[in-house]
């Protein structure tokens, strides 16, 4: 069972569609990352790629993140998203964007803070993302990729640098920040 792991939300379910195409974060995971950005997610402007339910924006919200972009391009994940807010009582908080996350960013002129991406496996997207994704991130922003623990990704795109990769079983989270 997947659910809000803190903050104002804490204890509150997430529901998600079941079968092949949806690969929800473990509560492991997340609480992972929630550690690596815990200082960086008050008020910051949060985008959620690949978002699927929501889990990791709605996490994000319920830590106090001031805004959320969720960005998915599978309507049936949508339909569950949108549920999760409602049950949560969420509202004015985020855009909820359906949409290829490649195209998304594309045309996006938005700067966020903190962007987490979980893109299916083995198709080299985090690779292609990193390579633009710069324009999106603010001078002081994070990016945190969940990839396969054998996905070899590069210590740099563009003005972004790996800072550190954290493993847990078969997943791992590379944390990426802005040089400047």
């Amino acid at each position: 069972m997947l659910k809000i792991i803190s903050g104002n939300n804490r204890g509150r379910k997430i529901i998600f569609p079941f079968g092949e195409k949806t690969r929800p974060t473990s509560n492991m995971v997340k609480e992972a990352i929630f550690n690596i950005i815990q200082f960086d997610i008050i008020n910051s402007n949060f985008l959620d790629l690949f978002s699927g339910s929501g889990q990791i924006g709605l996490e994000a919200i319920s830590r106090g993140a001031s805004y959320v972009t969720f960005v998915d391009h599978d309507k049936i994940c949508q339909k569950y998203l949108i549920k999760n807010l409602k049950n949560m009582n969420i509202q004015d908080k985020f855009d909820i964007i359906n949409s290829d996350a490649l195209l998304y960013l594309s045309r996006a002129n938005k700067i966020f803070d903190i962007i987490f991406l979980d893109p299916p496996y083995n198709q080299g997207l985090s690779d292609k993302i990193l390579n633009i994704i710069i324009k999106n991130v603010s001078k002081t922003g994070i990016v945190i990729v969940e990839t396969e623990k054998k996905e070899v990704l590069k210590t740099e795109y563009n003005n972004l640098e790996l800072k550190k990769e954290y493993f847990y079983g078969k997943k791992k989270l590379s944390v990426y920040k802005n040089k400047n």
